[in-house]
């Protein structure tokens, strides 16, 4: 991340002209990168470089929050990065932002925390809580689920910073993230999954349910539906790609044990079913796997149900 950082440019009149030539791309006045670097950079890479351009032009040190302190946390989101860059204000300077740049005047919190790069952003709570305020509420539960996993922070540090920051916009959408949010989430897959099931009225599943193979090794389901006895689980190839997940083994290795693990699952369970981020990321597409799953949609206030209902 420093690394790329170091390739941004500035305050050389010649960076024009690279620019022109199609050598350089200009992120912010007076900002550059390599064309070629740009290219190379996921959708979160980029976001970063616009922070990282919005530090480098300002003469008072920024303070970055929201979507903005989430990206350089390395906390996900739900959908792309906004396109103007996210900076605190105190109450009183008023809402007023410059091109590029959304100025949020809410108030700077007692602690700040300073990155590895040097930019001052919100602590991981304030930063989920004005995410979850600001955004989706699906994004919000993916970057509070990520959190609440990893150990960066509990529900009460999140309920106490909302709690700070009232009266505040979003403050309902943020305090039933808040609650609706999980530790057991593994993935940000699982978390959308979650609040597509709640969306559509399906019982709330049990979450990494572990099963034990008669050799003693055991095996944990993502989502265990165990009133009507139904295994779902979401994933993709990163199963099959990604050398945390491999282990040493090769990835038709890998395919094999899987497969190996299914099958005795499904002697486990009345029902078994997997579905892919897209059917995940479509309330409508994961209603309809859900049902051919044989899990059953519930009334309004069944007890088998979610607590908190994401809003549509």
């Amino acid at each position: 991340m420093t690394r790329d950082r170091n390739q941004l440019m500035g305050g050389d009149s010649r960076l024009s002209r690279l620019a022109a030539r199609g050598e350089l791309l200009q992120i912010r006045r007076g900002v550059y990168i390599p064309s070629s670097t740009w290219r190379s950079m996921d959708f979160d890479a980029r976001y970063r470089m616009q922070v990282f351009a919005v530090a480098r032009t300002r003469r008072i040190e920024p303070v970055f929050s929201s979507y903005s302190a989430a990206v350089l946390w390395g906390l996900p989101i739900v959908g792309p990065w906004p396109r103007d860059v996210h900076v605190l204000a105190e109450r009183s300077s008023g809402g007023r932002s410059d091109p590029g740049i959304r100025r949020h005047a809410v108030g700077m919190p007692s602690t700040l925390v300073r990155t590895a790069e040097g930019l001052v952003v919100t602590d991981i709570a304030r930063t989920i809580v004005d995410v979850a305020a600001q955004s989706t509420f699906v994004s919000g539960v993916a970057a509070a689920d990520f959190a609440l996993h990893r150990g960066l922070v509990t529900r009460e540090e999140l309920r106490s910073v909302l709690s700070e920051l009232l009266p505040l916009r979003g403050s309902r959408q943020a305090s039933g993230v808040i609650e609706f949010a999980t530790p057991l989430s593994g993935s940000v897959a699982e978390s959308v999954s979650l609040v597509n099931m709640a969306r559509h009225r399906f019982p709330r599943p049990i979450l990494q349910q572990e099963f034990v193979h008669p050799s003693g090794h055991s095996y944990f389901v993502d989502f265990w539906f165990k009133r009507c006895r139904r295994i779902g689980e979401v994933d993709g190839r990163i199963k099959f790609t990604d050398p945390e997940y491999l282990r040493g083994r090769t990835p038709a290795q890998a395919l094999w044990d899987e497969k190996q693990r299914e099958d005795w699952l499904r002697t486990q369970s009345d029902g078994f079913g997997r579905w892919p981020w897209e059917v995940a990321n479509s309330a409508g597409a994961l209603c309809r796997r859900l049902l051919a799953l044989g899990v059953p949609q519930l009334p309004f206030g069944h007890p088998d149900g979610f607590l908190v209902m994401p809003p549509r």
